[in-house]
């Protein structure tokens, strides 16, 4: 079941996105060809009765576009359609363009503010007499005495040590410890108590010189739980959303100035595989915050001015909107579909890479 949550979550982010373009689009009135939810064969397809628009589910559940009328046309100029996407006002574009992305970063936020709305805080406070020995170095005198995970040393020598204070454990030992080479433990272990020896080890210059090679703790009870303010859940939002997006832009700058990382680079396959994975062994939480970082990203990387992604189409935009003419038809179009050919090409690599991954237990 967490594949199937894995591949309905990437369709839910790019479904959002798309669903960004298209609600923009109507807002401003810009007339949306085609609005598909997958990618393939088409399933189902129905027409708008109130808009020319053509609604289609596809098979594949890994892509969506919103499709505007002659966006992409190289003879577009020549074309007398008023509902063309050229004939559009510029500022009409670009809020249809940006929305894509910024769909992505309100689900982001409202994914973080629920997550964080529904975290619980407390205080963890020491449970009394419960000292314990938390592990034990099987090379060492307590491992060689008989001592385990869970043992609680109760005294040394027939000397009380206080189990709510783990500096008394330490002071007795290297205390009875230099009295004698060999200390007798009394040690309860589920509810019984049992006699023990051991002889410590010394090292030289240490403030506590003497060990038994064991690392002791407290176990502790949470209490005073609350949830998180509403002004603690806006404050933790903001600074999810601006981790997760520093991570991003931290990544890109590391592929494309070192190379680094590139080689953990995965398309769509990997991507549900990754989200598999993670929520099989940490849970929904971890499902969340995964929603929120792929969210951010899909946002950020579909802004950056390569052909064939929204970045390119803004910076088309602006540039027309600052000369006042646009780009030659032909000329934006070519590189808006050379740039979609060669995100293509890249695609089909990444989803070989990533099954090739898979199978060889990658």
């Amino acid at each position: 079941m967490t594949i199937v949550y894995a591949i309905l979550m990437l369709l839910f982010l790019i479904t959002v996105h798309e669903l960004g373009h298209f609600t923009a689009a109507r807002l401003t009135g810009v007339p949306v060809r085609e609005f598909a939810v997958g990618l393939g064969p088409k399933l189902v397809k129905w027409h708008s009765r109130k808009y020319a628009t053509v609604y289609v589910i596809r098979l594949i559940p890994f892509g969506g576009y919103c499709a505007f009328y002659d966006e992409d046309n190289a003879n577009a100029e020549d074309s007398d359609n008023p509902d063309a996407y050229h004939r559009q006002p510029v500022y009409k574009r670009l809020i249809t363009i940006v929305m894509g992305a910024g769909m992505n970063f309100i689900v982001a936020i409202l994914a973080a503010a629920i997550l964080f709305s529904l975290i619980t805080l407390y205080d963890l406070v020491p449970i009394k007499d419960s000292l314990y020995i938390h592990s034990v170095d099987s090379a060492s005198p307590a491992g060689a005495a008989g001592l385990i995970p869970g043992d609680q040393i109760i005294t040394i020598n027939d000397v009380p040590i206080d189990l709510n204070t783990p500096q008394s454990l330490i002071d007795t030992l290297n205390t009875q410890a230099a009295l004698s080479n060999e200390i007798a433990l009394c040690i309860l272990r589920d509810g019984r108590e049992l006699a023990l020896s051991a002889v410590p080890r010394y090292i030289q210059g240490d403030s506590a010189p003497y060990k038994l090679g064991v690392t002791i703790a407290m176990r502790s009870e949470a209490v005073n739980h609350r949830l998180l303010s509403p002004g603690e859940v806006v404050e933790e939002t903001f600074s999810l959303f601006a981790s997760a997006s520093t991570a991003v832009f931290r990544s890109i700058a590391t592929i494309f100035t070192s190379r680094e990382g590139i080689e953990n680079v995965v398309g769509p396959v990997g991507i549900v595989s990754i989200i598999a994975d993670v929520t099989a062994d940490e849970g929904i939480s971890a499902f969340g915050e995964l929603l929120i970082l792929i969210s951010v990203n899909l946002g950020l990387m579909n802004l950056l001015p390569i052909p064939g992604l929204d970045g390119s189409r803004i910076l088309f935009a602006l540039i027309e909107g600052v000369r006042k003419k646009p780009v030659p038809r032909r000329i934006e179009s070519t590189i808006h579909l050379a740039g979609f050919a060669l995100l293509l090409g890249l695609l089909v690599l990444l989803t070989y890479k990533d099954i090739a991954r898979l199978l060889g237990g990658g």
